[in-house]
């Protein structure tokens, strides 16, 4: 369900994002369109450094994918 929810809540912020004044300017920003910037911003909110025998442990204990399966996921089935 999670996954699910990943995916539909990155594609509801993108399109409210597109309906903003920085979106329709197309701006680069330290190189970065608006679309990258967006992008780069969901995923860096997923960000972190796990060990081994914690992502382990997580795996087994938490109905929650990884973060980096929850950035991936949802932002290959966007089309």
């Amino acid at each position: 369900g999670e996954n699910i929810a990943d995916l539909g809540g990155i594609m509801m912020g993108y399109q409210a994002f597109q309906g903003t004044e920085q979106y329709k300017n197309d701006q680069k920003i330290a190189g970065l369109s608006p679309d990258q910037r967006f992008f780069l911003g969901y995923a860096m909110a997923w960000m972190l450094n796990m060990r081994p025998a914690a992502l382990a442990n997580q795996i087994r204990s938490d109905v929650h994918s990884p973060a980096k399966f929850r950035v991936n996921g949802p932002l290959s089935d966007m089309t």
